[in-house]
């Protein structure tokens, strides 16, 4: 064929731009090509626009031709297409002296919808407060990459604040760019703000259609520069790439965080995280708008054992690099220090050692801090002097530390933030010790708590504010989940559960205490944004899937399925429930244990041959148990003989079965719970050797 011809969208609205490409492959030319629209109106065939009037292609000289046309608004009761809904026919045809030839021709769908969206509807991670959506959308057509845009900002002195953001566009200076950005710091939102605690981080999106020529606006206000960050987070989320297009939905977004601070306690005891761990670990925490990062590792020497020992050059570099890069990212790095262990509280020269320690912080810009006296219980005093001085009263003793250390910081940190863990963090109701917390504490240090409990599987509104009651200062969650450092042969990836939506108006600060693994942590602490972000709109199913999508490259399905049996932990004694069925009921059934098995199989070869790998490493371990535990099942579930009663293995499946029973190591690893090793302690009981 001689001639080529493409149309984006094949379904337009009323007063929407068509896309047409025309390309001639032949030798012939013409003195100038002319596009038609014809629409049945009325039962007759019509055409706009009028002959006199019509649309042609660029000259004919070049051998492509493009042509955007944007269909009338208003009826055009004589030749118009308006207002009607239903297939029309496009038309090129060539004009040759006075004669008129067609050249090719295609349909079209006029429909209801000026900007049909053609994804789901907006899934934003954290899900916004308020968010707009009429199901319209602006599309750019016949390109993969990153739109052009021009940016318009009221105040350039801040651009280096949102500047990196823009390199997800391509910057553009043309005359017709496909996004004009519109960016107004220190914006009044008149009563909006009115509900908003969090001023500071609040921001507005929207995105709309210039009606006078085909460009999306966007218009971003924000009371800061960190709402401007939030605001191009969200954008980043909103923009979905098709095979031949870029799409954005036409939204108008209002949006601010219920919890004032947000994100992750890097607070276990095991291996502490790698450098390139912990700078990997903030930049995901901004990428899902949480502002706080606490340097917490219980196996950190200098942290704990060798807290009055000063880092040494590369560690205190580590530090300030971590520092740098959280404040990039708009993150509240958070030092804290635990010496519980061997200090003496009333000793002069300790306080000093732990001062300078926390100047060389305060060097690096370091303006939040934590004094973290938590599982010293059974230490108590060290030093005799102290048993003198406080009195045996060991709480007397940590507000008298605490109160010095707030006192020498004030006055040299601007906007100073310190919390506190003491050694009661999780008992309920009151004592001696926590009464002297509340008497003795100076009124502007926060509390750390972990709920009703270590782990805590349901945090109420009504229980934090008996707590707050009982301590009589600011509290701080630290919330449990998912850390495995009593269970690090397991892996959590499960959704923040049963924590009150109304939470954030007694504790408004909630730190989680992710796994060893940093990485997998990813998945929970997503939906631990989306919680502390709209807590009063949080599904933790509905996160949950949020989550994996985000995190799951190409494989969601089987990612899912592999997920699902990590969800039992203490928080949760549920899990997957089919699974359970099955097996419960395998020796009645066992072929619908063997389909459901073979299928996550299949799911495991997936996920073990994917790209996942690349960016979660720390999952293959657990998935190459998974394979090992299902290859096994499978095994003895195909040798099942349902009128015996019992699992038949000659010798070479005798020799088939140790083999792959030597690959299982459950003491390393556990999956499912453990249901599929506690599944072959049925087989094993059941086997028959010929």
């Amino acid at each position: 064929m001689a001639y080529s011809f493409t149309i984006a969208p094949d379904h337009i609205g009323i007063g929407e731009t068509i896309s047409i490409h025309f390309k001639n492959s032949s030798d012939q030319n013409w003195d100038k090509l002319e596009v038609q629209f014809w629409g049945v109106i009325h039962q007759k065939l019509r055409l706009w626009p009028k002959p006199e009037a019509a649309i042609y292609l660029t000259a004919i000289t070049k051998v492509d031709y493009e042509l955007k046309i944007k269909l009338p608004d208003q009826p055009f009761f004589a030749y118009g297409i308006v207002q009607y809904l239903g297939p029309c026919q496009v038309k090129i045809l060539a004009h040759q002296a006075s004669e008129k030839i067609l050249l090719v021709e295609k349909q079209i769908f006029i429909g209801e919808s000026k900007n049909p969206c053609q994804t789901d509807f907006p899934e934003i991670i954290p899900n916004p407060v308020k968010l707009f959506f009429e199901g319209e959308a602006y599309r750019i057509f016949n390109k993969k990459d990153k739109p052009n845009c021009r940016v318009i900002v009221k105040q350039d002195h801040f651009e280096k604040d949102w500047a990196p953001f823009l390199q997800e566009f391509n910057l553009s200076h043309q005359n017709q760019p496909d996004l004009q950005i519109n960016i107004d710091i220190n914006a009044h939102f008149s009563n909006s703000l009115n509900e908003v605690n969090n001023r500071k981080e609040c921001y507005s999106l929207t995105t709309v259609l210039d009606d006078s020529n085909p460009l999306l606006k966007i218009y971003i206000q924000a009371t800061t520069t960190i709402g401007v960050k939030h605001a191009f987070r969200t954008l980043k989320q909103l923009i979905s790439y098709h095979e031949n297009s870029i799409e954005i939905p036409l939204v108008e977004i209002f949006d601010y965080p219920q919890f004032n601070h947000r994100g992750v306690i890097e607070g276990f005891y095991g291996t502490p995280w790698s450098q390139k761990e912990r700078l990997d670990m903030i930049q995901f925490l901004g990428s899902v708008k949480c502002n706080s990062y606490i340097y917490a590792p219980k196996d950190d020497p200098y942290h704990r054992e060798k807290w009055d020992i000063p880092y040494p050059e590369s560690e205190n570099q580590a530090l300030a690099d971590l520092i740098t890069v959280s404040k990039k990212e708009s993150i509240d790095f958070v030092y804290s220090i635990s010496p519980g262990k061997s200090i003496c509280y009333s000793d002069d020269s300790h306080f000093e050692k732990l001062i300078l320690k926390l100047d060389q912080m305060i060097a690096q810009g370091v303006k939040s801090f934590a004094i973290l006296l938590d599982d010293i219980d059974n230490i108590g005093f060290v030093h005799k002097k102290d048993l003198i001085k406080f009195n045996h009263d060991l709480a007397l003793a940590h507000c008298y530390l605490t109160n010095r250390i707030y006192k020498a910081l004030i006055k040299k940190v601007t906007n100073l933030h310190l919390i506190y863990c003491p050694t009661e963090y999780y008992q309920t109701g009151n004592s001696p010790y926590r009464e002297t917390i509340a008497e003795e504490l100076h009124s502007d240090i926060k509390v750390f708590w972990t709920g009703e409990g270590v782990f805590s599987k349901i945090i109420k509104k009504e229980f934090a504010k008996k707590i707050k009651t009982v301590f009589n200062h600011p509290m701080v969650l630290w919330d449990n989940y998912p850390v495995n450092d009593a269970n690090s042969n397991c892996i959590f990836l499960g959704p923040v559960i049963n924590r009150d939506p109304y939470l954030y108006q007694v504790s408004p600060d909630f730190f989680s205490n992710p796994m060893i693994e940093a990485n997998l942590s990813k998945f929970t602490l997503t939906t631990v944004a989306d919680y502390t972000w709209n807590p009063e709109a949080y599904d933790p199913g509905k996160s949950y899937l949020k989550a994996i999508t985000l995190h799951a490259d190409n494989n969601p399905e089987s990612l899912k399925v592999f997920a699902d049996t990590t969800l039992a932990s203490r928080l949760f004694k549920g899990g997957n429930w089919e699974l359970d069925h099955l097996i419960q009921n395998w020796f009645k059934d066992h072929l619908k244990l063997l389909e459901y098995l073979e299928q996550c199989k299949q799911h495991a070869d997936n996920l073990l041959n994917s790209t996942i790998l690349s960016r979660f490493r720390q999952l293959e371990p657990y998935l190459k148990e998974w394979e090992a535990e299902l290859n096994i099942s499978v095994f003895c579930l195909k040798r099942y003989d349902q009128l015996k009663k019992q699992i038949k293995l000659n010798m070479e499946d005798q020799r088939n079965f140790q083999k792959l029973n030597r690959v299982i190591d459950p003491m390393l690893i556990s999956v499912c719970s453990g249901k599929l090793i506690k599944l072959l302690e049925q087989f094993k009981a059941r086997l028959k050797v010929h």
